[in-house]
């Protein structure tokens, strides 16, 4: 393995070394503002992973037909020709940075399982069957979810926005309920349009674990947003994880946007849930998980609760997060539940 991080503010020499090095499998390279071709990788038969950040190529063409490139991930904002993409038979894994550049239709790459793309590149993977983890970003243009289908292996699903523009629309519901080995969703910051109702798409999907997290790790990164009618929810019988930190919630039938008491109406429809996360929604008590009763985990940190007497309501409860509430009683809580510092 080979990782190379340029200055980027000048030049590196003797690039042309890298044309000597056959033996290389995994090679990064970043911030290198002479590096512009690629050509020296057709001298790499080894090479299965390559990481590109930065750097001022113009085109791919120099990975053309490379039969041995499994993993590719791109962030090159200069780049104008990723044709080449399209040869990359044995690719298994690619990703894209913000780009503007077009990139070329990938439904002959029968091998790729994990991609990360733009919502304006979601065409050229549209209803691929190989794809087994997705995540999609963003960009200028809202997009509706009917390009899911056919995508018969997906079990991961990651869907990024921040609610300002590029929301997926609410076809997304009736497309996620057609793939048959979705297991895994997540929603980060706010890819759904708050003025629309999505209650299709946030309940009775068939995956076990549901996600609403924070968009990035900054500290002004957008909060997830639920909009939806809790009148339309129906009852859901697979998810058994489902973190809703720090999430507000937009209820469409009362005009309301908080975490309580619209969590009780969301929450009550979830039947088999065992472990939930509701940490940082600044809850004063624990009436939103009355009757969850099929409960094992359960984090309630960073909240304003000092009566915990509820949880010994939960007969199945194990695990417990309790950090950063005012609690005034936690002897009320049963021997058989442990307090613990996070929940894995």
């Amino acid at each position: 393995s080979l990782f190379i991080n340029g200055p980027y503010s000048q030049s590196v020499g003797n690039l042309s070394v890298l044309s000597g090095m056959p033996q290389i499998e995994n090679l990064g390279i970043s911030n290198i503002p002479n590096f512009k071709d690629l050509q020296f990788a057709q001298n790499m038969p080894k090479l299965k992973s390559l990481h590109l950040v930065s750097l001022p190529i113009l085109s791919l063409d120099g990975l053309s037909n490379i039969s041995s490139l499994n993993s590719l991930y791109l962030d090159c904002s200069n780049l104008k020709n990723a044709d080449a993409l399209s040869s990359l038979t044995s690719l298994q894994t690619l990703g894209f940075a913000y780009h503007n550049y077009e990139i070329p239709d990938l439904h002959g790459l029968s091998a790729l399982e994990n991609a990360e793309v733009y919502c304006n590149d979601l065409d050229k993977i549209a209803g691929m069957p190989s794809l087994k983890s997705l995540t999609i970003h963003n960009n200028a243009q809202e997009y509706e979810g009917d390009f899911l289908r056919g995508m018969n292996s997906l079990s991961d699903l990651v869907i990024v926005g921040n609610g300002i523009i590029g929301e997926v629309l609410p076809s997304l519901g009736p497309a996620l309920r057609e793939l048959p080995s979705l297991q895994k969703l997540t929603f980060r910051g706010t890819p759904m349009d708050s003025y629309q109702d999505y209650s299709s798409s946030l309940s009775n999907l068939g995956v076990k674990e549901l996600y609403f997290l924070l968009e990035d790790d900054s500290i002004t990164a957008d909060k997830p947003l639920l909009p939806l009618s809790p009148s339309k929810l129906e009852d859901d019988y697979t998810v058994q994880v489902l973190n809703l930190s720090l999430a507000k919630i937009q209820n469409l039938d009362d005009e309301t946007r908080n975490f309580y008491p619209n969590a009780k109406a969301y929450l009550s429809h979830f039947k088999a849930l065992k472990r939930l996360y509701i940490s940082g929604n600044t809850l004063e008590n624990l009436d939103c998980i009355e009757g969850l009763t099929t409960l094992e985990e359960l984090d309630i940190s960073e909240n304003y609760i000092s009566d915990v007497s509820a949880l010994r309501n939960f007969p199945n409860l194990k695990k417990v997060k309790l950090s950063g509430n005012p609690v005034v009683n936690a002897e009320m809580i049963p021997d058989s539940v442990e307090i613990v510092a996070s929940l894995d």
